[in-house]
């Protein structure tokens, strides 16, 4: 073998190297994005809870018509959740997270009783009306078939969080 052949082989190697590394940092930087998407929506959850009184938290009576906004943006926050977990833009721990704070908030006090109320005043919001109708239960992600190529482009942005490997 001369020294050309080896000298190639090793330059072809450290480009295959390299490629890898450009690949990795690349996925990694989506993911990256990914969570800090995830942190500005619950800074969102936190803003809207914030504008709601104390006792709304306590599951105290509290007046609907004084609260009926903070009480829709977060119904409307819970649907677009719901909306970006089935399109792959939030990973499943957050996912679960949410879902568990939806059905928390949703099945008590003065989300109970807006939740109850918008819902049947609207055709809107179908993403959580399925949530609700599958236990608080599910996973959007998966609602759909979705195709390999689907599948291995979502991993490749970083939009699932389960690695491989």
């Amino acid at each position: 073998m001369s020294i050309l052949t080896i000298l190639q082989t090793v330059g072809s190697l450290f480009t295959g190297f390299g490629a890898l590394l450009v690949f990795l940092q690349f996925r990694q930087r989506n993911i990256q994005f990914v969570t800090e998407f995830e942190d500005s929506l619950t800074k969102e959850y936190r803003d809207i809870v914030q504008d709601l009184p104390v006792k709304a938290r306590t599951n105290e009576e509290v007046d609907w018509e004084e609260n009926k906004r903070a009480i829709y943006q977060y119904i409307d926050l819970c649907n677009e959740q719901v909306f970006l977990r089935q399109n792959g833009r939030v990973s499943e721990t957050a996912w679960n997270s949410w879902q568990d704070g939806m059905e928390s908030n949703i099945q008590e006090g003065v989300f109970k009783e807006g939740w109850s109320r918008i819902k049947s005043d609207t055709d809107s919001f179908k993403e959580l009306k399925q949530v609700e109708e599958e236990g608080w239960d599910t996973d959007p992600y998966h609602w759909e078939n979705v195709s390999f190529l689907e599948m291995v482009r979502r991993w490749i942005m970083g939009k699932r969080r389960k690695r491989p490997f």
